[in-house]
């Protein structure tokens, strides 16, 4: 059972859960089998003055999640979910997400987000699907910058734009806010 202490961004720490379920009376419970297949997921606690205020992960297959943890419902590709795990950890959707909560990041929050069509930059919605991915089992800083420029390149985000929105995150390393400030350079 994955609760919200088990999410970071990009990953899960199934190996934290300290309780379980046997897969039977999960299915009943649950009344599907969603569980037996990874689905995006994020915390429900969260503030507008932590380090990031959405934290999203995709759950692996057979693990179930506490009330604390939001899991998608809608079967979706498991590229179009790493593109939305991408998307949710990105310092431009956290700024979005900062506008409207408090301590909650309802599902009402997360249905009103302005998500980009993956067909306006296709290219782009893939490699943030695969940094994503990668996110997911290792921790590197150049990826992070990397896909916070493409998620800023694929709202159209001027360098000036991009450059305050980062400004509303004091506490994000000013390092990895200029590693993402000089990448959206270089795409533009």
């Amino acid at each position: 059972m994955i609760d919200g202490r088990h999410l970071s961004p990009f990953q899960v720490d199934p190996g934290a859960a300290d309780r379980s379920i046997p897969e039977a009376i999960a299915c009943r419970l649950l009344g599907s089998d969603g569980h037996r297949q990874p689905r995006l997921a994020y915390r429900d606690v969260a503030s507008p003055t932590n380090r990031v205020t959405l934290i999203a992960a995709v759950l692996p297959a057979r693990c179930v999640s506490t009330h604390t943890v939001f899991v998608l419902k809608t079967p979706l590709p498991l590229t179009a979910q790493y593109f939305l795990c991408g998307l949710f950890n990105s310092l431009v959707v956290n700024y979005f997400v900062r506008l409207r909560v408090s301590t909650h990041v309802a599902t009402a929050t997360v249905e009103r987000l302005p998500i980009p069509l993956t067909t306006a930059a296709p290219s782009a919605a893939l490699e943030v699907a695969a940094i994503a991915r990668r996110l997911a089992h290792s921790d590197d800083r150049n990826a992070v910058a990397r896909l916070n420029a493409l998620v800023g390149r694929l709202y159209q985000l001027s360098i000036r734009e991009f450059q305050y929105l980062l400004d509303t995150f004091p506490l994000v390393d000013q390092a990895a806010r200029s590693d993402a400030l000089r990448q959206l350079a270089s795409q533009l």
